[in-house]
């Protein structure tokens, strides 16, 4: 995990980098990429954030963690920041 953590601090300082813009969903797709070529090393996170996203924001029915953050922002630019917010949370939590 900690080079998912890595690769997570690195686009918060420059999202359009390796994003193109600053978005939720586009950010999402990266990470998925990265632990699909990373699999065995990062599925803990896979396994993991999805439910610490639920468990914060319980929603009904079937969402990616990036739509339920971007559901409950007012933005893209928003859903981006508390996605980092929330990430650093489950970070702590989890060493």
């Amino acid at each position: 995990m900690e080079d998912l953590e890595l690769v997570l601090k690195a686009i918060k300082k420059c999202p359009g980098l390796y994003l193109g813009e600053k978005s939720i969903i586009l950010l999402k797709a990266y990470i998925d990429g990265f632990i699909e070529g990373r699999k065995e090393k990062e599925i803990r996170f896979q396994q993991k954030f999805q439910p610490y996203i639920e468990k914060i924001y319980p929603s009904k029915g079937a969402y990616s963690w990036a739509k339920i953050i971007l559901f409950n922002s007012h933005s893209e630019d928003e859903a981006f920041d508390k996605f980092y917010e929330l990430l650093d949370d489950f970070f702590e939590k989890e060493k």
